[in-house]
């Protein structure tokens, strides 16, 4: 069989998505060395063929998305007890206005009573919807993120020095 750019670009999406050049060599029934070698050239021009890079990029697009989704559900849930507040609120200008009165037990019980639910409410909404409540859980997890990007790039970095000690070795 013939090694043809077509076959080098599914060769190449497949081993980026994740599968070994071993598996695919006896798929596309192309020599193993035929394959590294293309590869190595690959590299040598800047464009290099990464393992599982593609499917990090579709993870990293899914995280983002959801957290975009997470957060316009969150402003939905804010901006309904934001309504409710502001619709309260009013209800009891209007009452204080209307009889005159410094305080009413009753209306004061309903308050609470509604509050009680509005929080409730917002709470069960943002567990359902896997938001986090308060804000220092928020920074906890932007924190561990930072922290597991930290890890990654030195991770990279390692690497790249262990490649550039290896091709040192062989000159």
């Amino acid at each position: 069989m013939t090694f043809t750019r077509q076959k080098e670009f599914e060769i190449r999406a497949r081993y980026e998505f994740g599968e070994n050049l071993k598996d695919l060599a006896i798929i596309y029934k192309i020599p193993l060395v035929t394959i590294k070698k293309r590869k190595k050239k690959s590299e040598l021009k800047g464009d290099p063929w990464i393992k599982n890079s593609r499917s990090k990029d579709g993870y990293r697009k899914y995280i983002n998305e959801s957290d975009k989704k997470k957060a316009e559900i969150e402003e939905n849930i804010n901006e309904v007890a934001r309504r409710e507040i502001k619709q309260m609120d009013s209800y009891i200008s209007g009452a204080y206005y209307e009889k005159n009165k410094f305080l009413d037990e009753e209306l004061e019980k309903a308050i609470k009573i509604r509050t009680k639910r509005i929080d409730m409410m917002m709470t069960l909404k943002k567990r359902i919807e896997n938001i986090p409540l308060d804000l220092e859980n928020k920074i906890l997890l932007e924190k561990y993120e930072l922290e597991n990007r930290i890890k990654e790039l030195e991770y990279e970095e390692k690497k790249r020095e262990l490649d550039i000690k290896k091709e040192m070795m062989n000159l």
